[in-house]
């Protein structure tokens, strides 16, 4: 959201293609975000006007015509609120002070801004790697500028290969420059399941076997003194990490403790959920007590899960008020605790507002009833085939505004994070990124504005091919009743001819054959181009071309081994080493 948007022409010129009077200036100790920033503005500036800028430290800064950089004493002093509660880790500050400009944010927030500026400054767009645009000038111009800008959800995780792999440089650098930045275990100092890591079986339990659910799958979050010990854990681990989240959160399986005294606790407060946020609660009080005496300066969450056993919130429901209310001021989450919500079993076709996920909506109310930080982990493919296309397309802005008017601080969309695929993986994550950004953008335009910048000279063809895909995938939600799951079962009913007539497959087959024509007029003259896009078409194709493969291979006879190799072959060429998550299934 853009809270203040001031960023007009003012008299004088930052930089020309002669030269400039100005430099980037870094705090003292700049953080990564900061040190990106300086590096992503030289290579923006150098890419429209053809020139880079000094970049110094700020005490070495001496009169005007410096572009302030992060958390500097000139940031300071114009009173820009740095910190999470303000900016969060993504917003950011563009502020213009006499000759001088400030660009700067909590965390991310700083790099971000230069994005902003940029875009505002001089068109500065980025779709996917390889595919950006940005004006070019002779000269950048110097603006009078008040800009405050946070993203609709704070933090933006998003699991497709090409932005997942956070330490590879140019997925990192492909995250960083579509405002996302980071992955599911970036900034934690501990994520995912935890309980067994932070209270190991080898060193506790010989001694106190009750601190374990008598299946061994799990803790005991009634047993005496594991509170403590538990707590204990986690401080020494804040001590010797750096991070902003910790999970304190229970182990992959579906079970719950099923002791007497949890039984208890589930009979008195209704729930699992319960037990947990009671155990949660204890261990956020003593780590904050902790955090307030030894290190005040530190922002630190804590984290639990709302998974399988522990889903549904400890609520109760007012038919007459339409509202959730918690079963205790117990589960009630402490300041320093979020709940990380997985909304398991959604019908991706259709928003968490519409009737048929209905549950998972209440999900969320009930568990914002009982705290006032959620974090989501979400899905946006089906992992049993990777293959597919999965049309979510309609729902995405939707429930991202649903999930802003929710208050949720993070989101982890899962996608197929191992592998790229041929199902519009690049538009996806431009789509997902935007949206969470600002859910109220829209997602046709965005599409639009996607297929022209990547697709170029067969963007028609491509968005007529998406647009077939997705009505397709209408008509089977219509006549069968099939809708848009994310896995965890059988999806062979994916490949059955009544889902995938040969004779769609065919005209999405003549489309392609359109697309390669398109192609074939600019072979000669441009052939860089021509490549880049026969690459980017062949990687589409592979959807249409494995579904005949697999639904209607007999039609090619002794034709199908050739059929099944060139597949394989083109697949890997791709980047597709796999057709759902687990392993690489059989083409035919």
């Amino acid at each position: 959201m853009i809270l203040r948007n001031v960023f007009r022409e003012a008299e004088g010129i930052l930089v020309s293609r002669e030269g400039s009077d100005y430099s980037l200036v870094l705090p003292a100790s700049p953080n990564e975000y900061e040190k990106k920033a300086a590096e992503e503005f030289n290579f923006l500036l150098n890419a429209s006007v053809g020139v880079r800028l000094p970049v110094l430290a700020e005490k070495q800064a001496r009169g005007d015509c410096h572009i302030f950089l992060g958390k500097t004493k000139r940031a300071e002093k114009l009173g820009l609120a740095l910190t999470y509660a303000a900016a969060g880790s993504d917003g950011y500050y563009i502020r213009s002070d006499g000759k001088d400009l400030v660009i700067a944010g909590a965390d991310r927030g700083t790099l971000f801004g230069v994005y902003g500026f940029f875009g505002r400054a001089l068109g500065y767009r980025y779709y996917a790697q390889g595919e950006m645009k940005i004006a070019s000038a002779d000269r950048l111009l110097l603006y009078e500028a008040d800009v405050f800008e946070k993203p609709d959800i704070d933090a933006r995780s998003f699991g497709y290969h090409d932005v997942y792999h956070i330490g590879y440089p140019d997925i990192e650098k492909n995250a960083d420059r579509l405002r996302i930045a980071r992955n599911n275990y970036t900034d934690w100092i501990m994520a995912g399941h935890t309980y067994f890591a932070l209270m190991p079986k080898e060193k506790y339990q010989k001694e106190h076997p009750d601190w374990y659910s008598p299946d061994g799958a799990n803790l005991c979050l009634t047993a005496k003194g594991l509170e403590e010990e538990f707590a204990a854990n986690v401080i020494e681990k804040i001590k010797a990490t750096e991070g902003r989240y910790f999970m304190i959160g229970q182990e992959d399986n579906f079970t719950f403790c099923d002791c007497p005294h949890c039984r208890a606790e589930i009979e008195k407060y209704g729930s699992a959920s319960a037990v947990m946020m009671r155990f949660a609660n204890g261990v956020a009080r003593r780590v904050g007590e902790w955090m307030r005496k030894n290190c005040p300066e530190r922002e630190v969450q804590l984290v639990t899960f709302a998974y399988n056993a522990t889903s549904t919130p400890p609520v109760r429901y007012d038919p007459e008020k339409d509202e959730f209310s918690p079963v205790s001021p117990d589960v009630v989450a402490e300041k320093n605790l979020s709940v990380m919500y997985i909304p398991l079993g959604t019908l991706h076709n259709y928003p968490y507002t519409h009737e048929k996920n209905r549950i998972r909506a209440e999900g969320f109310l009930g568990w914002n009833a009982c705290t006032k930080s959620i974090f989501v982990w979400d899905y946006c493919a089906n992992f049993d085939n990777f293959l597919v296309e999965f049309n979510d397309y309609d729902v995405i802005a939707e429930n991202y505004r649903f999930f802003r008017d929710m208050g949720v601080e993070y989101l982890f969309d899962q996608g197929p994070y191992n592998t790229r695929t041929p199902c519009f993986d690049e538009l996806k994550v431009f789509l997902h990124a935007n949206l969470a950004w600002n859910s109220e953008g829209d997602t046709e335009a965005l599409i639009d504005e996607f297929m022209g910048a990547y697709y170029k000279d067969i963007a028609p063809q491509m968005r007529r091919y998406l647009d077939m895909m997705r009505g397709r995938w209408k008509e089977i939600a219509a006549l069968f009743g099939e809708d848009m799951r994310s896995g965890g079962c059988d999806s062979s009913y994916y490949l059955l001819p009544k889902f995938f007539p040969k004779e769609f497959l065919d005209d999405c087959m003549d489309v392609f054959t359109e697309a390669r024509g398109a192609l074939e007029e600019i072979r000669i003259e441009e052939w860089d181009r021509y490549v880049l896009l026969k690459k980017r078409l062949k990687q589409i194709m592979i959807s249409v071309r494995f579904l005949l493969v697999r639904i209607y291979g007999r039609y090619y006879g002794k034709e199908l081994p050739v059929k099944i190799d060139n597949l394989r072959a083109d697949m890997n060429d791709c980047g597709i080493v796999k057709t759902n998550e687990g392993d690489f299934m059989e083409i035919c």
